[in-house]
């Protein structure tokens, strides 16, 4: 009782105190940071190089620095390097009966990840049987010591970063004005030093396929299955930012075919993808892929305090975690369609309807979700043509970037055809991420947000016509319904549905939309994979990088994954049966009509 009163008191008088919560997420955020040097794995860092009989293998880490213990297995990246086309690979732990065996083609050079189980102390050695074409088979081998490093410290930085940061965002003075040069200094640092490494990689990889003529938006041999499947209004800035970054340093633009490992998955090979793109170049690299994005949070955030009334937006959008994280760290172009999405909510409530289907349709040719918009805008539109033809300049745009690279119609195809199932057209059906679907064996039934959430859109957008009310709650509800039909759940996902739970002033939405995204990060990828891959090339590399596999096995053994992914699907649940209650009580409660809208229409701020 004594301690809970003691820590009460002290929040109390952080929240007193204007300087104590910019403090603490200046020194969350220096913490983050000091967490780096303990990630520190450049190319070549903690790594063996072993030559046999015209076999090179290049091995990482070397290093084992945790025991066996919470951790089911370690990772370890194999470079093999043959100067003879070989036919099969197996990687063997001589310490355990494990080994993985990799049964086909390859190309001379080629990356692999492979895990394994190592005993608590001693050595182990690690094995790789290499069979080339004419079936003779090489063997290099390896120790992997279990020693060196300590990552327990850089484990105690990262919470402790953590902590400050949560605590000075929450005593943070809600209304507070935020110094616009530190808030650009914390934008550009992060994006600089972090990265989700895979995404990122696509963000750069689908410019620099453009300006080599390989067409990023159709599925072919020289992709190797990494596509851009998404609308295609970003592709042309990743290949301007290319450009630009590789023209200014003077270094060569990479071949794209450098970037693409054709026959082998993208979970083997996501390390190997970032070889031609390591070095000090990513550093600018990242930043500049990702200008869009952060010029898209600062958008959202004048949007919501200037257009909206939003007084706490500095707190709950600028600094909030999950913007920080999606927006500016992962680099996501959700926060651009988002961005285009607010835009057209607000010319909406002014009645400027053209405008409106304009912002939105170029939403969606970043993103496809505010295409949900055009309903309603079209529904409240006395301008009908005129609103029509506002959704042209986005067409039209995706058209000339399509025909830019090739083929107007099969890209289209690709891209509609990857947007209309998220398990791919032809395969079984396979959700993932924060889905509840993942916790469901089953396979080989279409995706319910092809069967469940379009008929349920419609049906609101009927509601909607025959209703009366905001908009914001029917908009709210049909984002809740595709969030529980869809097959892949992503947290960038949430930020869709962020600008709008804010507005409506619900302090339960709000944690629920920005923590629950949070907790599935933490639960799924460790700190140092989101460390730029020029500092951290090899994520499980370091000591601190192998903790991190070990808290990620200790969160996987008491199954903590399932348990985030159960709380977002009650919380979604109990969210649509409050929005649906909303809207149920705006139907039943009379409603004056506004002048200029038709009867029973009100596009005033939504209730809380």
């Amino acid at each position: 009782m004594r301690t809970g009163a003691w820590v009460l008191r002290s929040f109390a008088r952080l929240r007193r105190s204007p300087w104590s919560g910019p403090a603490l997420v200046t020194i969350g955020v220096a913490l983050l940071l000091t967490a780096v040097l303990f990630a520190y794995a450049p190319v070549g860092a903690y790594t063996a190089n072993v030559t046999r009989g015209g076999v090179s293998a290049s091995i990482a880490p070397t290093s084992l620095a945790v025991s066996g213990g919470a951790a089911s297995s370690i990772s370890i990246r194999v470079e093999i390097d043959a100067s003879v086309p070989f036919s099969a690979l197996r990687i063997d732990d001589l310490g355990s009966t494990n080994h993985t065996v990799y049964a086909a083609t390859f190309a001379p050079t080629r990356f692999y990840v492979a895990s394994f189980p190592f005993p608590s102390s001693g050595a182990s050695a690690l094995e790789l049987a290499v069979t080339t074409a004419n079936g003779t088979v090489v063997l290099p081998s390896v120790s992997l010591s279990t020693g060196g490093g300590n990552g327990v410290i850089g484990e105690a930085v990262l919470g402790a970063g953590v902590a400050a940061f949560a605590v000075g965002w929450w005593v943070y003075p809600a209304t507070a004005r935020l110094r616009r040069p530190l808030v650009a200094g914390l934008f550009v640092t992060l994006a600089v030093v972090f990265s989700q490494r895979f995404d990122e990689f696509i963000l750069i990889s689908a410019g620099v396929a453009a300006l080599q003529h390989v067409n990023p938006f159709v599925p072919s041999s020289a992709l190797g299955g990494l596509g851009w499947g998404y609308p295609p209004l970003y592709v042309p800035w990743s290949a301007a930012a290319s450009a630009l970054v590789y023209g200014l340093s003077g270094a060569s633009l990479p071949s794209f075919a450098s970037l693409v490992y054709p026959g082998t998955s993208a979970a083997s090979t996501v390390g190997g993808l970032w070889r031609p793109l390591s070095g000090p170049i990513l550093l600018p690299l990242n930043l500049a892929t990702k200008l869009p994005m952060i010029a898209s949070v600062v958008w959202v955030y004048y949007l919501l305090r200037d257009r909206f009334g939003l007084t706490t937006a500095g707190k709950l959008w600028l600094l909030n975690p999950l913007v920080l994280v999606v927006g500016v760290v992962w680099g996501q172009v959700d926060v651009i369609a988002v961005a285009f999405f607010l835009q057209a909510l607000y010319e909406f409530r002014r009645n400027r309807h053209p405008r409106a289907a304009l912002y939105a349709s170029l939403g969606a040719a970043v993103k496809v979700f505010p295409v949900m918009l055009l309903p309603f805008i079209f529904l409240e539109s006395r301008e009908r043509w005129r609103t029509a033809l506002a959704v042209l300049p986005a067409v039209a745009l995706c058209a000339l970037i399509y025909a830019w690279q090739g083929p107007i119609v099969p890209a289209i195809e690709a891209v509609l055809g990857g947007q209309a199932s998220a398990a791919g057209v032809g395969v079984p059906f396979s959700p993932f991420g924060l889905s509840w679907q993942v916790l469901v064996p089953s396979t080989g039934f279409v995706p319910l947000s092809l069967v469940v959430f379009l008929p349920a859109y419609v049906a609101i957008v009927v509601a909607y016509a025959r209703g009366r009310g905001p908009i914001e709650p029917y908009l709210l509800l049909s984002l809740v319904v595709f969030y529980l039909t869809v097959a892949a759940l992503t947290p960038q996902f949430f930020l869709w549905a962020l600008p709008l739970v804010l507005l409506g002033r619900e302090r339960w939405t709000t944690a629920g939309v920005s923590g629950l995204p949070l907790l599935y990060v933490a639960t799924n990828y460790s700190f140092p994979y989101f460390v730029n891959p020029a500092l951290s090339y090899n994520s499980f590399a370091s000591p601190f990088g192998q903790i991190e596999t070990v808290r990620l096995a200790a969160i996987g053994a008491i199954d903590g994954q399932s348990v985030v992914i159960v709380a977002t699907a009650v919380f979604l649940l109990v969210w649509g049966v409050h929005l649906g209650r909303q809207i149920r009580a705006r139907w039943s409660a009379p409603t004056p009509p506004r002048p200029g809208l038709p009867s029973g229409r009100s596009v005033g701020p939504s209730a809380p």
